[in-house]
């Protein structure tokens, strides 16, 4: 098993870059197997 988990504070103002950052993540996660 493989874990990868970070923490991190976005830049002031920078928050829905982040988010979308964080949605295209998710996809590529979701579509991998395991």
């Amino acid at each position: 098993m493989i874990a990868v988990i970070f923490e991190f504070t976005p830049a002031e103002g920078r928050f829905p870059e982040y988010m979308d950052l964080v949605a295209g993540l998710k996809a590529d996660l979701e579509k991998a197997d395991g």
